[in-house]
């Protein structure tokens, strides 16, 4: 997910998996020409690792690739969507807590940008929209949060939507259109596949990114949203 220098040759990695989650560990001698590494521990590479026991951290001392997503490199459009996910993630998770959900789901993200015909943006909402989900933070839109009516469009904030005859809660709230409502609805229900060969107008994409990153940012530690 992450890597960084440490000393003069060797590197702490940031890795995920599913039975230990998010962890850091180092890789001696990593930076060297001659190192077995090179080229193995490029962010969001798909490994098939193992560690010795360390005294802070543990030592990386053998790795085969599993999956390169030779595709996303060569596509600035996937690379950047990538290392928004890989920040996302890596910020968003807790670190030592076995998480297998959310290593398939990050997984199955970078497979299918890697594979198929996705739109990198409407991909990066799916995959926002169900860690959110995941992590207990589901964003409500279909009720009214102050009358409990159903809401299709109306104002967002605080995880939740106000219709418009109760009007905005929060002097922060932002307009949600009732297109962005039913296409973040339909979002809960989409798998990767049926993502395929879609792109929303900009107009919808751009309300989606601004809802969505409003949402995680008040209940998540994740970056700021690129402007992809």
């Amino acid at each position: 997910m992450k890597r960084r220098p440490l000393a003069e040759q060797d590197e702490i990695v940031t890795c995920l998996s599913p039975e230990k989650g998010k962890f850091d560990a180092v890789a001696k001698g990593s930076r060297k020409s001659s190192s077995r590494l090179i080229g193995l521990l490029e962010p969001s590479t798909h490994l098939h690792a193992q560690f010795a026991r360390g005294k802070s951290l543990d030592p990386l001392t053998q790795a085969k690739p599993l999956t390169a997503f030779s595709h996303i490199r060569t596509d600035l459009d996937r690379l950047t969507t990538a290392a928004y996910l890989l920040q996302l993630f890596n910020n968003a998770l807790p670190d030592h807590q076995e998480d297998p959900s959310a290593f398939f789901l990050l997984l199955k993200a970078l497979k299918s940008m890697d594979t198929e015909t996705i739109h990198p943006p409407l991909l990066k909402t799916h995959v926002e929209l169900h860690l959110a989900i995941h992590l207990g933070y589901a964003p409500n839109l279909r009720t009214c949060a102050a009358c409990h009516a159903p809401a299709r469009h109306g104002w967002f904030s605080e995880g939740h939507i106000t219709c418009p005859q109760c009007g905005p809660q929060n002097p922060n709230a932002k307009r949600i259109s009732r297109q962005a409502t039913a296409s973040l609805n339909h979002l809960t229900k989409t798998h990767f596949h049926q993502l395929q060969d879609r792109k929303p107008p900009q107009d919808l994409q751009d309300e989606l990114d601004l809802i969505l990153n409003l949402h995680l940012r008040r209940h998540l530690n994740v970056p700021k949203a690129l402007n992809l």
